[in-house]
């Protein structure tokens, strides 16, 4: 911060100074991936931003989260299928789709969210 006048007889003091940074929230989408349980490092997710190739880790989530949020919308799912988010980290996280307790194939949109 910087204060000056145009009159020399007039001293200008800062008692007092605060500023808030705002982070924009970083969302990537993985359309139409499909999870094969057969092929575990199918399920495997790397954080890559929308419209980039190289991955890119998050500084952390949503909330004071340290990792970011994961979104799992199964396409076409099947009655009792249950997706399943697991090792989560600001660079990665796994996903398994199960049905009765068993790993079944199915196709996913991904949407992970932070900053």
């Amino acid at each position: 911060m910087q204060l000056q006048s145009i009159d020399p007889a007039v001293f200008a003091y800062l008692t007092s100074f605060f500023f808030t940074v705002w982070a924009p929230t970083r969302v990537d989408h993985f359309v139409g991936v499909s999870i094969d349980p057969a092929v575990p490092s199918s399920s495997s997710f790397t954080f890559v931003p929308d419209g980039s190739a190289t991955p890119a880790p998050f500084n952390g989530g949503p909330n004071n989260s340290a990792v970011p949020n994961v979104l799992i919308t199964i396409i076409g799912a099947q009655p009792g299928d249950i997706a399943q988010v697991t090792a989560v980290s600001k660079s990665a996280c796994a996903v398994q789709i199960a049905n009765g307790g068993v790993a079944v194939k199915r196709t996913c949109n991904v949407y992970v969210e932070g900053f």
